[in-house]
């Protein structure tokens, strides 16, 4: 059973609240994930489905030759498809690993200002998500084994963030609109509902085991 008095709803982003600076790893230490309204200015994420899309047709072409002209596709875990450097949810949500500055020019400045607020530490991987349609929703609750920041940059979201992972656990609610982020240490369970077609950039750092 959800308890309604969890729910933390952030409509919409005021100019006090946004985040200068912030040490994320003291949320890790604490197993705590923390909602950052306005943690990049809306001009300094990307914003344009182009980008999305021409890295999608990049890392889709990176395929083993073989591969290609057998038509082959690797299966993987929970119904997903890998094809080149992409990961395939379901039919309309495609994650494409490792996005770089010449596709994403303003994802250098993303990375500069989570490895300054992390400490300095490099990250261990990124991706960009590009979900074509908010029916369908395969964000469903789990958690992860690296330390992920999510950036919203086209559309929004809702992501709850459960108390623990028991089944009945409670949870706190947040609405991210392009320019806000979201902390989320390995371990702690959370579920991502679309609310539109949307698009994001994760920039992940190790686990407590080394990944």
């Amino acid at each position: 059973m959800v308890d309604k008095k969890c729910y933390k709803v952030y409509n919409t982003i005021r100019e006090s609240e946004k985040i200068m600076s912030i040490d994320l790893k003291s949320y890790v230490d604490q197993n705590k994930a923390v909602f950052l309204p306005g943690y990049m200015d809306r001009d300094e994420v990307p914003s344009d489905w182009a980008e999305f899309i021409n890295y999608i047709d990049f890392c889709y072409k990176q395929q083993d030759p073989d591969q290609v002209a057998m038509h082959k596709e690797e299966f993987m875990k929970g119904g997903r498809v890998r094809r080149g450097l992409l990961q395939i949810w379901g039919y309309m949500t495609i994650f494409a690993e490792n996005p770089s500055v010449e596709y994403f020019p303003k994802l250098r400045g993303m990375i500069e200002k989570a490895v300054k607020d992390y400490g300095g530490e490099m990250p261990r991987s990124s991706f960009a998500l590009t979900n074509f349609s908010s029916a369908e929703n395969i964000t469903n609750r789990h958690d992860d084994l690296t330390h992920n920041l999510y950036f919203q940059c086209i559309g929004s979201v809702t992501w709850k963030i459960y108390s623990s992972k028991d089944q009945d656990a409670t949870y706190e609610s947040y609405d991210l609109s392009p320019g806000d982020a979201i902390w989320v240490p390995s371990g702690v369970s959370h579920e991502v509902t679309a609310h539109m077609p949307r698009t994001a950039i994760t920039i992940a750092f190790h686990g407590p085991i080394r990944d």
